[in-house]
């Protein structure tokens, strides 16, 4: 561990903090005691004394677990209002250094409170300010590979507005590299426009070699102004992006700034041959990445001819997909694998998507497509398409083919509407962007729904599989209570079986109450009677007009 060189500088900042509550630049005495202490953090950090004290109240919270506003900071210390300005317009600077940020609450908004950087409580630390310079790497490739890890923090603790800012000054450093240079020195391209190209190359040494423009620029602006100026530019050519060979659209001539690709400018300068391993984890914005150690094993059971076409899937999904796809593509067929699977609510269709992944080792992409929706015109339209290249980079990130599962997505794939609002066109277009997602897929997709008889029938066709996971019959329906409750007697879950039409999701909500009645009333074994009060329970609640708390 490195040992604190000297603690001169953290003794000055203590003491300032000892004040804080004083009002210290309205008691001469006080300013003056602390003179000697406020010019040392001054010199330190090449700001004047007031910023040094406000500097140093902040480091003393963050070190202590506490923060608190900065306005709050600097009526405690005694400032006049022109002072407040002028400290406001010294922190924005920092800010932009990415040295300095503002705190962010669950509503991801700022806040007033501050924090500095590692590096910079580092420095007050070991009372060293060279903490502040990076390392520069011996060769280009290394560097853009720091600058994409140093990108990954940026986008999850600096606030918008400073997102820009803040890379442009870290790249800066590197700019003794031929490409960096290069970028800087292209006055035809603004600074927008230049940290979306380092987020490019960052991102390109890593493999991917498809970007969506309007997920980038998300990253840096939430206003619909930023896309509209950036794409303006672009289109009149003002932009030098794509005109000077930086980027390129996929298809030459046609603008979709959702699918853009490194140009011949930048491929020359970029190593695309980096080993996948040094690869970093495949993170997605739009789905959930499920990994398959982390599903465990369910025993799932299905009525015999249910059962006979899951065999099927299981086997088309395993080792034998790659081959399948190879023959489709020998005869001219698209090599993607789409399926359906339809029925009641609690016959086991999510949880049979999961346990075809974990049994395949495949990793499963979960699309909650209610969370797809924006309030904002065109996004949700938008956030369909940024799922299917989210898959895509996906395909090419893992060795086995993914699955890209939409669940419960009846919204989604119904009936068509006629246009009488905004929603209508909304709901519309998402479903002709997935259909033609579906028409060119390349992977697995599985899609759930309740109401197979509200489905569009655009569907038919590019849905290979439909799968009906119908209501449990009584042998199966026995399977699944006696793997959940072994304890109790073959005759009851029998007669309960014959009796109650019930679906491995209640059974699973049944098992559930029981664990919270071990749990709670510390009892091993249910009474018989509980267990049945549980099933009347889960078959009738909706009948029940006297509204209770608990099972019963």
């Amino acid at each position: 561990m490195e040992k604190l060189i000297d603690n001169s500088l953290l003794k000055c900042v203590s003491e300032i903090y000892d004040y804080k509550d004083k009002f210290i630049f309205q008691n001469p005495e006080i300013e003056q005691k602390l003179e000697s202490d406020l010019n040392s953090i001054a010199n330190f950090f090449a700001i004047d004394n007031k910023v040094a004290a406000v500097f140093s109240i902040i480091i003393c919270d963050q070190l202590s677990g506490e923060s608190y506003s900065v306005t709050r900071i600097m009526k405690s210390l005694g400032f006049k209002p022109l002072q407040f300005m002028q400290t406001i317009e010294e922190l924005n600077q920092w800010k932009s250094k990415g040295l300095l940020r503002s705190t962010m609450r669950r509503s991801s908004k700022p806040t007033n409170e501050y924090v500095f950087s590692k590096e910079v409580i580092d420095a007050v630390i070991y009372n060293d300010i060279l903490k502040l310079n990076i390392e520069i790497p011996e060769n280009q490739n290394e560097a853009f590979l720091n600058i994409r890890s140093y990108i990954n923090n940026v986008l999850v603790t600096v606030e918008k507005d400073y997102v820009v800012d803040v890379l442009i000054n870290y790249v800066h450093k590197f700019k003794q590299f031929e490409l960096i240079k290069e970028i800087f020195d292209n006055e035809d391209l603004n600074e927008l426009e230049k940290v979306i190209l380092f987020y490019v190359i960052a991102y390109a040494q890593y493999g991917v070699q498809e970007f969506d423009l309007d997920l980038i620029l998300d990253y840096f602006d939430d206003e619909s102004n930023l896309h509209f100026r950036f794409k303006q530019r672009v289109s009149t050519e003002k932009s030098k992006l794509f005109t000077d060979g930086y980027l390129e659209f996929e298809v030459p001539g046609f603008i979709d700034f959702s699918i853009v690709l490194p140009g011949e400018k930048l491929k020359k300068h970029i190593n695309f041959d980096i080993n996948k391993s040094e690869q970093s984890t495949f993170s997605p914005k739009y789905s959930t990445l499920i990994a398959p150690e982390s599903l465990g094993i369910t025993n799932l059971y299905f009525n015999t001819d249910t059962q006979k076409s899951i065999d099927e899937v299981l086997l088309l999904t395993s080792n034998s997909f790659t081959e399948v796809m190879q023959r489709f593509e020998e005869n001219a067929i698209n090599p993607g694998l789409s399926m359906l699977y339809y029925g009641l609510p609690g016959t086991g269709k999510t949880e049979l998507v999961k346990q075809i992944a974990k049994l395949n080792n495949r990793m499963l992409l979960l699309v909650d497509v209610a969370s797809i929706k924006s309030k904002w015109v065109g996004e949700s339209e938008k956030n369909i398409k940024r799922v299917f290249n989210e898959y895509r980079q996906a395909l090419k990130f893992y060795g086995e083919t993914p699955i890209l599962f939409f669940n419960e997505c009846d919204a989604l794939i119904s009936k068509r509407n006629d246009v009488q609002s905004s929603v209508d066109q909304m709901n519309n277009t998402m479903q002709n962007i997935l259909l033609q997602e579906l028409e060119d897929f390349k992977g697995i997709f599985v899609a759930t729904t309740n109401l197979i008889q509200n489905i569009d029938k655009a569907f038919d066709r590019r849905i290979l599989y439909k799968l009906h996971l119908d209501e449990p019959e009584n042998e199966t329906r026995f399977k699944i209570l006696k793997s959940h409750f072994p304890n109790y007697s073959d005759s009851l879950l029998l007669e309960i079986s014959n009796k109650h039409h019930l679906t491995g999701g209640q059974i699973q909500n049944l098992k559930k109450k029981f664990l919270v009645e071990q749990i709670l009333f510390k009892n091993v074994e249910s009474t018989e009677e509980n267990f049945k009060n549980y099933i009347e329970s889960e078959l009738n609640f909706r009948k029940n007009k006297k509204k209770s708390i608990g099972f019963s």
